[in-house]
C-alpha cells in the first residue's frame, strides 16, 4: 500500500477505480429504490424533488460505463432537470499510487481544469459547489506546504470540501 493510501485509509484500501456520485433534482423519484450497486440518498444541497445516487463500491474502469446505463433505465422516468446545485463527482482511487503521482495527477488536473470545467457548463464556473484553483487560491498554497513539507494531511480537510 502506497503512503496516500496509508494516510487516508489506515489499512484497507477499497478495490476498483472509480466510485461515482450524481445529484440530481426532478421529479417521481422512486423512494423505495433498491440497486445492488446504486444507492438513493437524500442530499441537504438539493431542492425540491432531489436524489443523490451514490455508488455502494468503487468500480473498475471497464465497468463503469456500463453501471451509468443502468442508473440511467433506473431514473429515465423521474424528469430529471438542470441546476447549479446538482453535479456529478467522480472519486478516484489513488490508494495505490505514490505521493509523487498523485502530485503529478493533481498537477495534471490544474493544468486542464480551466478547459475542463469550460465543457461542464456556465453554471459550474465560480459554483461555490465546486470551487476552481482561480476561486480558492488556499488550495494551491496548500498543495504546495504538502509538497515541500511531505504533510498530504494538510490537504484533506474539509475546508477543501469543494475545491
Amino acid at each position: 500500500m502506497s503512503e496516500i493510501g496509508k494516510l487516508i485509509f489506515g489499512g484497507g484500501c477499497p478495490e476498483g477505480d472509480f466510485g461515482i456520485e450524481i445529484e440530481v433534482e426532478g421529479n417521481h423519484f422512486d423512494d423505495e429504490f433498491n440497486d445492488t450497486l446504486w444507492k438513493a440518498e437524500f442530499d441537504g444541497s438539493l431542492r425540491g424533488p432531489s436524489r443523490e445516487y451514490v455508488m455502494r463500491k468503487p468500480v473498475s474502469i471497464s465497468n463503469v460505463g456500463r453501471h451509468l446505463n443502468r442508473l440511467k433505465k433506473k431514473v429515465s422516468h423521474c424528469g430529471i432537470k438542470s441546476s447549479d446545485r446538482t453535479g456529478t463527482h467522480i472519486h478516484i482511487n489513488i490508494s495505490k499510487l505514490t505521493s509523487t503521482q498523485v502530485m503529478n495527477f493533481v498537477t495534471a488536473y490544474y493544468i486542464m481544469e480551466e478547459l475542463i470545467v469550460s465543457t461542464c457548463g456556465p453554471n459550474r464556473q465560480g459554483n461555490h459547489f465546486c470551487f476552481r484553483a482561480v476561486d480558492a487560491e488556499n488550495i494551491t498554497q496548500s498543495l504546495s506546504r504538502a509538497i515541500s513539507t511531505k504533510r498530504f494531511n494538510n490537504v484533506m480537510r474539509d475546508e477543501f470540501r469543494y475545491t
